[in-house]
């Protein structure tokens, strides 16, 4: 599989990687990624520069059981949305949880792993997934 946009992901590598985005004060929303206007609400003279701390919650889901060849090694794997602070919204794979151990609600936190190989010689690529909070997890095993 070959990637679209090489330079566009580049340049967007330090926003998912670090969770960096914006919070508008007009509407309370949060977004990762820079952005010059809103998306929620328009305004451009409320944004400021935020760094996420990387936990949040599920707030929805889905189990890949089908997936493309090259991921087919995961199988099967969790895609979720996972909400940040401020309202902001994440889509990333959860990590270290069967599939029917997730629950809408539940508390996440950030790890860094590798999310895709280009070819058997090409470049390593790494990213922003999600696991379950390890207190919530030891505590729900008790």
């Amino acid at each position: 599989m070959q990637r679209n946009n090489v330079p566009d992901d580049w340049r967007r590598k330090k926003d998912h990687y670090h969770l960096k985005g914006i919070i508008c004060h007009s509407c309370g929303r949060g977004f990762i990624g820079q952005r010059l206007v809103c998306p929620q609400c328009g305004s451009d003279a409320t944004l400021e520069a935020s760094q996420y701390f990387g936990t949040g919650r599920v707030i929805s889901y889905t189990a890949i059981y089908d997936p493309p060849a090259e991921f087919s090694k995961y199988r099967p794997y969790i895609m979720a949305l996972v909400e940040l602070e401020h309202r902001t919204l994440f889509l990333s794979q959860l990590v270290d949880v069967p599939p029917e151990a997730v629950r809408i609600g539940m508390r996440v936190e950030t790890v860094f792993r590798k999310v895709y190989v280009d070819g058997a010689e090409g470049l390593i690529e790494y990213g922003t997934k999600f696991r379950p909070v390890l207190a919530e997890a030891s505590t729900e095993s008790v």
